[in-house]
């Protein structure tokens, strides 16, 4: 016989005179009545060519089947029809002629013949959608997955057996609440194609990434949408750097917003671009008024000059060295004192802008000027024994301290019956020089019986107060702990308020002991001394905060740098004083180093869980822990008890670094509000420096190849190489960042050298050397060390650090302080996810350094 011709009718009558026609025209014959039993004589192989009758009913139709027979089996098919209709496939019409019957057969087995190179492009379309970056998932029109290419496959982490034949929604399984099942569902009823971005996928292996999706309808000739593509590739470091960048950006703003400090911006021309509200008020301008502002609007020229200066040095350096004191026009004319401090702005790379950062010190700066007035002026005073020498001087202090158009000196009678003036500036000499005040009948009663002084404004009763006064002060004379008198002085263009009258407080005993008993002459000297002493503390003070903060500028080791904080601190005068750091990974709060009585030992930690002591409340809350009396605060001390104590956070970057503890156990001294706020000047210097020295690692692989990895190490684990060098380690570590796995290297050998031998171009590498350059850090600088490699490998979901220079940590802080290293290093490797390469050479080592370090490393043959 020859050809085998399958004959799907449901008709007995029409399928045997089919049937009978073809043995007629030497054809083998298979007669079928179902859709279902022709598929089993399909997946025998059995036949050359099909008829199907296009009518056929149930599932599947005729339609179907003939298409199924066709597509998935390769069976040349014609369709059974009672008329033409509107079909591109072969058909046959009924009553089916042995004339047309073999024509139409082997037209039918002629055509599929050409259909070949059709089935070479459907392979060359499937190969070229497994070799595409993006994932392609196709599924009917129910959502059942028919094909997923191997991008899909990785993504998903579904393999294409188990896939085809899921629910494309169990495959793209997207976090929350979005569903794929809509977005399919979109796609096919408006018969166009759908794109979204940021859908959370999680993997089936329980890992999750985030993906750009596009879906589109599939269209067959005949029987129109069958089904959808899905398309989606891997946007998760997109997502996360647009999310970073948006926490970025309202971090600065509310920063620029809320600061307690003025803020403005301006172009290299002095016109400002932007302003907080702070600096607004300050100056007395809307915030729509800024575009209208320049430098030379807010400064005099003499001022302007200066700041031009400042902003070369700036374009030339990137920042200004140190802050400097400029005074600035008001809105309504005023001239107020600021201290200012500013610093490039960067746009695409390039410099933009200044920022500057303004302090008001209009106070301060009239505070020096008083005090520096009241120091003169105790020297002009007990510069002569002439006693209207004393009294013209004690005018023109007071006047120089506060200003005074009137003044009148007045002492009470021996027999405390009479007051009466001794001095009056010379407008009221006349009127004062035969007056005697009765005692008990005037308002200076106030003042002399309570021994206090007394501002007032615009009061009657004073038959000396000079005309249109607008406000006065009354200040006691006291002397051996009695009144002796009191000083008047009133002023006409602007009221005194309680700052003048504490100011002067400290001139009246002057005045005092000067007019009244030279016994109290050695009490002004006292005075005197303590005020020269407090003058010489401050500036022992200041000179040590500058000095500490010109080594920090110079420095870029932590090691030195915290050592060189805590020396400075120790230099104000605490007994006691060092530096806790924040271990983020153990949760723990770390002893670094310190100086004094009873300084802690190195090992010395505290779980942050323990918020009972002052210290871990101090970092949990960053905020400064002030206990002026030990006795009546609830809490625990990390070290010996003292009675005053003080804890300031180091903030690098919002996130607590490290915390400054001090305090006197020794000489009990309390700790005053002024160390506190020079240990907060110390912090924000820590704080800069960190932020300035700290080397920020990106975790980026080297490559992605598609060949399997040779050394597939364990996450979480750390491995010692060994052998004389470091090139099996180095070639086990490119062959993992080659593997878009993220690397990071700390040598001992130059980087450039490094990425030269081994083709490294992309992954950060750390220099251990004493050399202050840049990507360099200090051998003893192990806390430093550790912060780099914590942030880095907390970047990446899989990463490896390789290490070629133990044996250098070793010699240069000791066996025991880098195995301490290694630990804390291997602990950052496990929680982190990544992998930790160390070659090692152990000749270099004796028995039991190799045996510790063997229960830390897994060893590896060099």
């Amino acid at each position: 016989m020859g050809k085998t011709i399958l004959v799907v009718e449901p008709n007995e009558k029409t399928a045997a005179k089919i049937g009978k026609t073809l043995h007629d025209l030497g054809y083998a014959c298979l007669l079928s009545p179902s859709g279902k039993d022709a598929l089993v004589h399909a997946r025998k192989g059995s036949c050359d060519a099909a008829l199907v009758d296009i009518d056929l009913a149930g599932s599947p139709d005729g339609k179907k089947i003939g298409l199924t027979l066709r597509t998935q089996y390769a069976i040349p098919t014609v369709f059974l029809a009672q008329s033409t209709g509107l079909f591109s496939e072969p058909v046959l019409l009924a009553p089916v002629e042995k004339v047309h019957l073999q024509s139409v057969i082997e037209g039918a087995i002629h055509t599929y013949g050409g259909e070949g190179k059709t089935d070479e492009n459907r392979q060359w379309l499937f190969n070229t959608l497994t070799a595409m970056d993006y994932a392609v998932i196709t599924t009917d029109t129910t959502g059942i997955v028919t094909s997923l290419n191997t991008m899909a496959s990785h993504l998903t982490g579904w393999p294409s057996r188990r896939a085809v034949g899921s629910h494309v929604s169990d495959v793209l399984h997207l976090a929350g609440n979005p569903d794929i099942q809509p977005l399919l569902h979109q796609a096919l009823s408006q018969n166009s194609s759908t794109r979204y971005t940021s859908f959370e996928l999680q993997r089936k292996e329980g890992t999750s990434l985030y993906l750009e999706i596009t879906a589109a309808p599939l269209h067959h000739n005949i029987l129109g949408i069958t089904g959808a593509v899905v398309a989606f590739r891997d946007v998760t470091e997109e997502h996360h750097t647009t999310e970073a960048l948006r926490e970025s950006e309202a971090r600065y703003t509310s920063l620029f917003e809320r600061s307690l400090v003025g803020v403005m911006v301006h172009d290299f021309e002095g016109r400002l671009l932007d302003a907080n509200q702070t600096i607004l008020t300050l100056l007395g301008y809307a915030w729509d008024e800024i575009p209208s502002l320049t430098l030379s609007t807010l400064l005099d020229q003499e001022y302007l000059l200066k700041a031009h200066k400042i902003i070369k040095e700036i374009k030339e350096t990137g920042y200004q060295t140190s802050p400097t004191e400029f005074q600035m026009k008001k809105k309504n004319g005023e001239q107020i004192w600021v201290e200012a401090e500013a610093f490039l702005l960067y746009r695409h790379e390039a410099p933009h802008a200044i920022q500057s950062i303004i302090r008001d010190i209009t106070e301060r700066k009239r505070s020096e000027a008083q005090l520096k007035s009241l120091f003169e002026a105790t020297k002009r005073i007990n510069s002569t024994m002439d006693m209207e020498k004393r009294f013209e001087y004690i005018s023109e202090s007071i006047k120089d301290l506060v200003g005074a158009d009137h003044f009148i000196i007045f002492f009470v009678s021996q027999d405390r019956s009479l007051i009466y003036p001794a001095f009056s500036s010379p407008d009221l000499k006349e009127n004062v020089e035969v007056m005697a005040l009765l005692y008990n009948q005037q308002v200076l009663n106030q003042c002399i019986d309570t021994r206090e002084g007394i501002l007032f404004h615009s009061m009657d009763g004073l038959p000396f107060e000079g005309e249109g006064a607008l406000s006065e002060i009354l200040l006691p004379l006291i002397i051996e702990d009695q009144c002796v008198g009191a000083a008047y002085l009133a002023r006409h263009e602007s009221e005194y308020t309680q700052h003048d009258l504490d100011i002067l407080k400290p001139l009246s005993e002057v005045v005092s002991a000067a007019i009244w008993n030279s016994r109290l002459y050695e009490e002004v000297q006292n005075l005197n001394r303590d005020l020269e002493k407090r003058i010489a503390d401050r500036a022992h003070r200041t000179e040590t905060i500058l000095n500490a903060k010109q080594a920090l500028q110079r420095e870029t080791s932590w090691e030195r740098g915290l050592i060189t904080i805590v020396d400075s601190i120790s230099r104000l005068g605490f007994d006691r004083c060092g530096i806790f750091m924040v271990d983020p990974i153990k949760r723990m709060l770390k002893f670094y180093y310190g100086t004094g009585t009873d300084a802690s030992p190195r090992d010395m930690s505290l779980s942050l869980m323990n918020t009972e002591y002052f210290g871990v409340q101090c970092v949990q809350e960053k905020r400064t822990i002030y206990v002026e009396d030990a006795f009546e605060e609830q809490g625990k001390q990390i070290t010996s008890e003292a009675a005053s104590f003080v804890w300031v956070p180091i903030i690098v970057r919002d996130e607590a670094f490290a915390a400054i503890a001090a305090d006197n156990p020794r000489t009990r001294r309390t700790v005053s509000k002024e160390d506190v706020k020079d240990l907060e000047l110390f912090a924000g210097m820590c704080a800069a420096f960190v932020d300035r020295t700290r080397l920020m690692a990106e975790p980026v692989a080297e490559d992605s190849f598609s060949t399997d990895l040779r050394y597939n190490l364990e996450s979480g684990e750390g491995y010692a190489v060994l052998g004389k060098k470091p090139d099996k380690a180095f070639e086990i570590f490119v062959d993992l960042v080659t593997h878009e796995i993220p690397g990071f290297v700390m040598s001992r050998t130059h980087p450039d050298r490094i990425r030269k031998k081994y083709n490294l171009v992309k992954t950060p590498l750390v220099w251990l050397t004493r050399s202050h350059v840049e990507q360099g850090v200090d051998p003893n600088d192990l806390s430093k060390l550790i912060f780099i490699i914590r942030n880095f490998t907390r970047k990446s979901q899989q990463s490896v650090v390789l290490l070629d220079g133990l044996e250098y940590l070793m010699t240069q802080n000791g066996f025991e302080a880098a195995l301490k290293f290694l630990r804390d290093l291997k602990d950052t490797i496990v929680l982190n996810n990544s992998r930790l390469i160390v070659p090692l050479h152990v000749d270099t080592l004796s028995p039991r350094e190799l045996g510790l370090l063997e229960r830390e490393l897994i060893l590896i043959g060099g």
